[in-house]
């Protein structure tokens, strides 16, 4: 091959390769989880915040139930590096988006349609969570354990 020809072949390779640089794979962690939502039953205080995050406090209150929507925070170009991040750090990559209190006897209802023959599960986190922290951390339980359409929350 002569030499303007083979310096033509590497340069084309140079631009493919730094083009699949430049399109990174979602990585594996990113593509598990994305969005989930389950639900949950709580005595928590509301706080009036319109924040998911802060919806409600750690006083202790009446019986309240809905659904908590989880979504993975979104790392862009960093997102491959996830793959490498201890498991016990998944949690940081989750983020509350939405708190919907709904009817406790509707939430046993639809829960009670969705179990099956395996029964449901219900998760009681530890002391000291925040119902946020506990929102992210019930999101993981029940993706890792394959608990969707059975899963109950506690905090």
């Amino acid at each position: 091959m002569c030499a303007p020809s083979f310096a033509r072949l590497m340069g084309v390779m140079l631009c493919l390769g730094a083009l699949s640089c430049a399109f990174p794979v979602p990585s594996k962690a990113q593509t598990e989880i994305q969005a989930l939502e389950f639900p949950y039953f709580t005595l928590r205080n509301r706080t009036g915040s319109d924040d998911p995050a802060d919806f409600y406090g750690g006083e202790r209150s009446d019986l309240k139930a809905g659904a908590c929507r989880v979504e993975e925070l979104d790392l862009g170009v960093l997102a491959p590096l996830a793959d490498m991040a201890p498991n016990f750090l998944r949690e940081e990559l989750l983020r509350v988006q939405t708190v919907e209190e709904a009817d406790p006897g509707a939430i046993l209802d639809r829960l009670e349609g969705t179990a099956g023959a395996r029964g449901r599960a219900l998760y009681v986190h530890g002391y000291y969570i925040s119902f946020e922290k506990g929102c992210r951390r019930a999101a993981l339980l029940q993706q890792n354990a394959d608990l969707v359409g059975r899963f109950l929350w506690f905090s």
